[in-house]
């Protein structure tokens, strides 16, 4: 699934950056895990679509696909919750080492 020139859990980080920087991404990926299974994985088929059309970041574009399981979708919002509670605007060694990081990167390894 993910390019061999790239290093995928530092795209996640990126990725929780991001999200972390723009509302509408945190606001989508909570969106996202309200919905019914079927519902979320035809919505980020779409949303993949999309961001295909518009040439986005493939490596955004797979962590996308990857939120299609509900495990991960869930372990993305709990890390990106872990880094608003503690009210930091970026990510450092205290976050990425929350149980929540672990099992993130645990399903991502998985993949």
């Amino acid at each position: 699934m993910f390019n061999k020139n790239v290093d995928p859990y530092e795209n996640v980080i990126d990725f929780i950056g991001a999200a972390i920087d723009a509302t509408v991404i945190r606001e989508m990926l909570i969106e996202l895990e309200k919905l019914p299974d079927n519902i979320r994985r035809n919505t980020i088929t779409k949303f993949v679509a999309d961001m295909y059309r518009d040439n986005e970041s493939i490596e955004f574009i797979q962590i996308m696909e990857m939120m299609k399981d509900r495990k991960v979708l869930h372990a993305m919002n709990s890390v990106i919750d872990d880094i608003q509670k503690t009210k930091s605007r970026s990510i450092n060694a205290e976050t990425l080492s929350s149980s929540n990081f672990t099992v993130l990167i645990g399903l991502i390894a998985a993949f």
